[in-house]
């Protein structure tokens, strides 16, 4: 357990069993997974605190939900001013035009989106080296 939610495998974490052994892998760490993790079998309970330092990444991406037409705007925060990254849409490099825009301001990296359409909803990320933060970006139709 983390913050009070049960950890179940997937991209961010995985579960490993050998006899008596367990082990929880957490993948592409962010400052943001700091803190107690808590493992219990039956009446047995073990804890343990992770401190997240280093990697190029030091705030992560968050989701977002705007209407369509709506500006949106990611923004992560780099451990380096001067450090290189790369903006992807669902994986793969975005082609920025006068709607989708890169911007950049000391350690704060932005993505903007001037109008929004839901041919945007995607998973979005920003990569430095083997540093990456996502997020996913929902644009709802408006009614």
């Amino acid at each position: 357990m983390f913050r009070s939610q049960e950890l179940r495998p997937g991209p961010k974490f995985k579960l490993e069993a050998r006899g008596k052994i367990y082990k929880l892998i957490l993948l592409n760490v962010m400052k943001d997974e700091e803190g107690e993790y808590t493992f219990s079998a039956g009446d047995k309970t073990s804890k343990a605190n992770l401190t997240v330092s280093g990697g190029a990444i030091s705030k992560p991406l968050k989701d977002q939900t705007v209407a369509e037409s709506q500006q949106a705007i990611f923004e992560c925060e780099v451990a380096n001013a001067y450090a290189e990254g790369t903006w992807l849409k669902d994986g793969k490099s975005i082609n920025f035009t006068n709607m989708i825009r890169s911007e950049e301001d000391g350690v704060k990296r932005r993505l903007i989106f001037e109008v929004t359409k839901s041919e945007d909803s995607a998973e979005y990320s920003y990569q430095i080296a083997t540093s990456k933060t996502s997020a996913q970006l929902k644009v709802e139709g408006q009614y």
